[in-house]
Formats: structure tokens, C-alpha cells, sequence
């Protein structure tokens, strides 16, 4: 029989105990016959996708008007507060006989759940990322449409950008363009999602205790002299330049710090803190996070230029970069060059960076301009042939420009819908 058994509960509220989100979520995303709601909720947790960067902005924002200034550590609290509800739930549909629906809560299971964390936490109940839209589908088109918005949003086959796309859209069917009021709801419900998408750009994940903030403007934990430094990444100049780099003396912000970082801490050491009984020994990886996405389409593929890797300004800006660091006479291979190109595309290394190169005995590291913009390369396993690191460069090229370009325009559009209409 599918669903949840007695020994699914109990090691699910094993973990709702001892508040340990990510094994809790682990477990639901890799049982058999799961809606994918596991992990999408993975990547809200580790902050490491887009559609978990998303809906943490989101909230984040929302929650700007009841709770301002919440912590990461109140956040982990909301977060273990809605899990230990979502254990309820199933609790409760184990108790009725309801095995498949403990295993898969319905759309309106999950509202529910996340209508009374937010209200228990101060924060308006909208601030769940597809609550507005999933209230638009049940009044235009009943609990069925409710279901179908909800179906939707577990659909780890899309990536995180065509998801965003595809929301709009479903915000265009369920808007009543004969009522102001609607249309007004749903252009504030676009420019909302908007925002957190773009924010989305530069999140990082929350993984790393030594690197807190985001892409353009970070802080970075010196274990030697056990210090804090504060990054900002130049942006808008017509030259790369450096990020700005300045020591953290604000007592109150370095204690907030040293707070998030025990934090994270505490997660890493209770990835190991299993069920004896939990079959699941790996942590599911969130879908689709840049560094491991997949071919998004073959059809994008093939729109894109052809042309050789190594011929790209990434390539050339790494070839120099490398000469510098290799005994005069070197070389180095071409296969080599577009695995290291791949590699540092991936890490969204710009073109022009000021790249910094260390070579070990058993791999390269490559940094960009901005400390999280790192790649590594390991010598000691095979060099891929070059087309398969054209391949992952295309792929990556794809996802960035997608991300940064295509979803834009959509968003642009869907705006100037609302506002014609």
C-alpha cells in the first residue's frame, strides 16, 4: 500500500523533535511515490535554489510590515514551528486511515499549515509565497484550481525560472479583468514575486557558516584571527573592479553574526543526527541549483553559438591568468582549458574578472572578484573530453541568461498586461 506507514511517523517525529528540518524534509523527498513537496522544501531550508531563494525573499519582505529585522535563527524557528504543524497533519490523516494523504497533504492541508505558522509568528498569512495565487484560483475557479496552482508548484521537472514564468501566466487565467480590485491584487501580487526574484540573483546559500549575505554584499569569517569582513561587490561601473573589503567592528552586528554562524553550524552537525531506522543515507540536492543543473532543453542548446569554448573571453581571461602561475614553457591542454572554463562559468565568474589562481598538487582553484564566485578543479581524476565541457558551459551559459534576461522580459510583460488592462 502506498503512502505512510507507523514507522514513517515515528522517525518523521523523531526528527520534528529534535527540530531537525533538513532529515525531516530529506525523508519525505526521497520516500517512494512523494508529490516533490520534500524537495522543494529542501531548497527552502538550504536557501540553495531558486525557487527556495525565492520564497524565502518573499516571506522575508512580507514579514517586513509585523516582524521586522527577524533573524536567520527566527526563521529556523518559523521554519522547525511549520514542520512540527506538517507532522500534525499526517498525524491526523494516519489517525482518520488516510495513508496516501499523510503522505501527500492536499493543497488545502498545506495552507492551513503555513495560514497558522505565519499567524502564530506575527506575520500575515500572505506571505507564503503561492498564497495569493492559489486564493485567486479558488475564486475564479473552485478548490480544483486551488489543487492545480498547488500541482504545479511541486513540479521539480521544471526549472526554477520556466516555474516563475509559468506563475505568471497562471496569474493572468485566475485575475477577474472585470473587476479593479483583482486586477489591482494581482499587478501588487506580479511586482511582489518580481522583486523577490531579482533578489534571488544574488542570494547565497545559507550552507556556508563562513559566508553570510549575498552575492553583492556579504561577510566572510576569518577562522585565524576569528574576525568578521565586510564585502561589497562594485556594481554598475564600466571597468571590474575589486570588492570593496572592510573589517566588522559593530559589536551588535558582529553578536548577530557569530549567532547565524553557530546556527549553521548546528545544522551541519545534524545532518548526522539520523533515525537508526531512516533508510535514507544521503540528503537529497535541491533541483536545479546552477552548479548542478542539468540540460535544460535540447532546443536551447541548439539556439546557442557554437562556438569553440576556448575562444571565449572567460577561456582567454583563465589561459593568462594561468601562464602566470606555470613554468615558463608550459602548457596546457585544450580539453584542460574548457574544463576549467566550464567550471569557472559555472561559478558565475565574469569574463573580465581579476582572476586569482592557486595550483595545488591535486587541483585548481579559481577565484573571481566576489569571494563566493569560486571554482575548483580536481587533477587527480580524468580530464573530460572538450565537448563534454562545452556542454556543461552551454548549459550553464543557458541558465544564466535565462535567469537574467528571458524571465525579465516575461516579467516586463505580464506588468504591462496588468497595467492595459
Amino acid at each position: 500500500m502506498s503512502g505512510l506507514n507507523n514507522r514513517d511517523v515515528e522517525i518523521l517525529s523523531f526528527y520534528a523533535e529534535n527540530g531537525n528540518r533538513e532529515l525531516y524534509w530529506n525523508y519525505l523527498a526521497q520516500k517512494p511515490g512523494n508529490d516533490g513537496y520534500g524537495l522543494l522544501a529542501l531548497g527552502v531550508v538550504r536557501n540553495d535554489n531558486v525557487p527556495g531563494q525565492v520564497a524565502n525573499n518573499y516571506a522575508q519582505s512580507a514579514a517586513g510590515a509585523t516582524r521586522p529585522g527577524m533573524t536567520e535563527r527566527d526563521w529556523e524557528n518559523f521554519g522547525v514551528d511549520l514542520m512540527r504543524r506538517d507532522l500534525a497533519e499526517r498525524q491526523e490523516a494516519m489517525r482518520k486511515n488516510e495513508p496516501e494523504r499523510a503522505l501527500n497533504l492536499s493543497a488545502v492541508d498545506v495552507t492551513r499549515v503555513h495560514d497558522q505558522s505565519f499567524e502564530s509568528a506575527g506575520i500575515a498569512k500572505e506571505a507564503w509565497t503561492p498564497r495569493k495565487l492559489m486564493e485567486m484560483a479558488e475564486r475564479k475557479g473552485g478548490p480544483a484550481a486551488m489543487e492545480e496552482i498547488w500541482s504545479g508548484m511541486l513540479d521539480n521537472q521544471k526549472l526554477g525560472i520556466y516555474r516563475g514564468v509559468s506563475t505568471l501566466d497562471e496569474v493572468r487565467a485566475h485575475t477577474d479583468f472585470s473587476s479593479l480590485s483583482s486586477i489591482g491584487r494581482a499587478g501588487q501580487y506580479v511586482a511582489d514575486m518580481t522583486a523577490a526574484r531579482m533578489a534571488a540573483n544574488s542570494a547565497l546559500p545559507n550552507t556556508d557558516p563562513n559566508m553570510i549575505g549575498s552575492v553583492g554584499h556579504s561577510y566572510i569569517y576569518s577562522q585565524h584571527d576569528q574576525s568578521w569582513a565586510q564585502v561589497q561587490q562594485h556594481s554598475g561601473g564600466p571597468m571590474p573592479m575589486p570588492p570593496r573589503i572592510s573589517t566588522v567592528r559593530d559589536e551588535r552586528l558582529i553578536a548577530e553574526l557569530n549567532d547565524t554562524r553557530e546556527l549553521r553550524l548546528e545544522r551541519l552537525a545534524s545532518r548526522d543526527e539520523r533515525h537508526p531506522d531512516d533508510p535514507y543515507r544521503t540528503i537529497a540536492k535541491s533541483p536545479f541549483t546552477l552548479a548542478e543543473a542539468p540540460s535544460i532543453t535540447r532546443d536551447v542548446e541548439t539556439r546557442l553559438a557554437a562556438a569553440d569554448i576556448n575562444s571565449q573571453p572567460l577561456a582567454q581571461n583563465i589561459r593568462r591568468a594561468l601562464a602566470d602561475q606555470m613554468p615558463e614553457g608550459a602548457a596546457i591542454s585544450e580539453d584542460r582549458l574548457a574544463q576549467f572554463t566550464a567550471a569557472a562559468k559555472i561559478a558565475r565568474i565574469g569574463d573580465q574578472d581579476a582572476l586569482r589562481v592557486d595550483i595545488g598538487s591535486g587541483g585548481v582553484t579559481i577565484r573571481g572578484n566576489h569571494p563566493a564566485q569560486v571554482a575548483h578543479v580536481d587533477l587527480t581524476t580524468p580530464v573530460p573530453p572538450q565537448t563534454e565541457s562545452i556542454s556543461v558551459f552551454r548549459d550553464a551559459q543557458a541558465a544564466q541568461q535565462a535567469a537574467f534576461g528571458q524571465e525579465a522580459q516575461q516579467v516586463t510583460e505580464a506588468q504591462r498586461g496588468f497595467e492595459r488592462a
